[in-house]
């Protein structure tokens, strides 16, 4: 079977490495809370029924270890741009928290100014029914649908072209396989080939079901036999597999697109930046401030500018432009007249141009931003969950695949000791080798009658909010108390590494059934 490679995969690592032969070869403690099968996809979010193609109001949702951070942005009853603020933890899909306002923090060109809160619109509710829907309640309105903003310009059918990292998990959310997978359309179908940890290449063919929304992909009578059903939403895939017979829950993580690569498996290509809030590196002082919120989809980006004006209210910006090579520039308009809180149906309208934005990213949670009458300055993706070096940031169920060993690993970290991420047991311990850099080690050893200590897993991997790249030693080696085994020999990205559970219980995936 052939299949056409586009120009952005053969630049990938990955292509070009031992996985891809020939044409194409693929290849501390949190408090309780209810667990959930899916968490929201951070980004922008729209009221479903409020989509007329005009100008209007929106929310930036992001969600970490448990907690919901939205920007509202909307209008006064004056018709002025302003946003709000609601901070709040999810607890079986549900979240309740104020919507907060703020004055007199940075605009344009003005130099450092912190701003202060200036009142409550009162509470807003949310109850997520999947990772893309939801159902809110902002004050003094009804119940409205909403769901996460795609501007993609993707039809349906279309699969498409990306690496994944894929994660096959029993029904008590064990993974027990894993795979790096290219989707993809040819001339002829849509398309998902796998290779399994252990190195077996898979090819799959897949059709369009209108039913499911989503995809059905086999192998055919080919052996072991895989059937998948699946549903792609921008960087997340998730769904059901098969394999000989038995079945499984799946989930992925992109890791390149032709925007450029999510995972740093592929940082010798350009990045695409997360999607979420963002702020600016110099600006972190604990103090209300601006701040931005970033969404890239095939080739444009979408940017909300919550700050505020010379006479101290708030405001906010959108700059919409082409994204490419890691970079983005765009024109940042303001907007008047749009609903505020219980108003009713109105549109907004372009009311000016505060100038041009400039945006270049160096990997997908760091870049450079230059403002209209500022210098260029360093900006990252927020974040509020636990970060290295505190070894809670690396708490919840992780996936490993791993091709130096074969084989698929599932670790459940689910307290700290010391330094360390560990399993219930104690077996497997996680802590980071450089903070800094965020290089993980994660070990277990077994003890042999005369031998010694040996490693079970020894993995260095580069962690990245939650997912992972770096290498698997092989098992077996002599574990010594004064030096680290060497892995100059062991092959790069020999280990890939995914969070498919928080340590607050809430998993990767779309929360949609198959």
């Amino acid at each position: 079977m052939s299949r056409t490679v586009r120009p952005w995969l053969q630049r990938s690592p990955l292509f070009r490495s031992s996985l891809l032969a020939g044409a194409l070869v693929l290849l501390g403690s949190p408090p309780a809370q209810a667990a959930s099968d899916f968490t929201p996809l951070p980004g922008t979010w729209i009221v479903s029924a409020e989509q007329d193609g005009k100008p209007g109001r929106g929310m930036a949702i992001d969600v970490q270890d448990g907690v919901l951070v939205m920007q509202v942005y909307n209008y006064g009853a004056n018709g002025n741009a302003t946003f709000h603020l609601a901070v709040g933890s999810i607890d079986g899909n549900q979240v309740a928290a104020p919507l907060k306002s703020y004055r007199g923090g940075r605009y344009f060109g003005s130099g450092p100014l912190s701003g202060v809160e200036d009142g409550d619109a009162g509470e807003v509710r949310i109850e997520f029914t999947s990772a893309t829907q939801a159902q809110l309640r902002f004050p003094g309105e009804p119940t409205v649908a909403i769901q996460r903003f795609r501007f993609d310009n993707t039809a349906p059918s279309a699969l498409p072209g990306a690496y994944w990292l894929l994660s096959m998990q029993d029904s008590t959310g064990r993974a027990v396989s894993s795979a790096l997978a290219l989707s993809g359309v040819d001339s002829t179908s849509p398309y998902l080939i796998m290779a399994l940890a252990d190195g077996t290449q898979i090819p799959t063919t897949c059709s369009y079901s209108p039913t499911l929304q989503g995809f059905n992909c086999s192998n055919g009578s080919a052996t072991p036999a895989v059937r998948l059903q699946f549903q792609t939403v921008l960087h997340q895939l998730s769904g059901s597999a098969q394999l000989d017979g038995s079945s499984y829950q799946l989930v992925g993580q992109r890791l390149l697109s032709p925007d450029g690569y999510d995972s740093l498996v592929f940082s010798e290509t350009t990045p695409v930046p997360a999607s979420g809030t963002w702020i600016v590196t110099g600006e972190k002082n604990g103090q209300p401030g601006r701040g931005m919120a970033i969404d890239v989809q095939t080739g444009t980006l979408v940017m909300q500018v919550y700050n505020y004006q010379a006479d101290g209210h708030a405001t906010f910006h959108l700059g919409v432009g082409a994204f490419a090579n890691g970079q983005a520039s765009a024109p940042l308009k303001s907007y008047q007249g749009g609903r505020y809180f219980g108003s009713g149906p109105r549109s907004g309208t372009e009311a000016s141009s505060a100038g041009e934005v400039f945006l270049d990213f160096s990997s997908p949670t760091r870049g450079h931003i230059r403002f209209p009458g500022e210098g260029a300055v360093a900006i990252e993706r927020f974040v509020f969950a636990p970060v290295a070096p505190d070894p809670a940031s690396l708490l919840g169920n992780w996936t490993f695949h791993d091709t130096t060993n074969k084989e698929t690993a599932h670790v459940a970290l689910t307290q700290v000791d010391g330094t360390a991420a560990t399993t219930a047991g104690g077996g497997v311990r996680c802590s980071f080798l450089n903070p800094a850099t965020a290089q993980v080690r994660c070990v277990e050893t077994f003890t042999i009658s005369g031998r010694g200590s040996v490693y079970l897993k020894d993995y260095r991997f580069v962690l990245q909010t939650d997912m992972g790249s770096g290498k698997a030693l092989k098992a077996g080696e002599l574990a010594r108390s004064d030096a680290l085994p060497d892995d100059s020999s062991t092959q790069k990205n020999s280990l890939l590494a995914l969070r498919t559970a928080d340590r607050r219980g809430m998993k990767r995936g779309l929360g949609t059934a198959f």
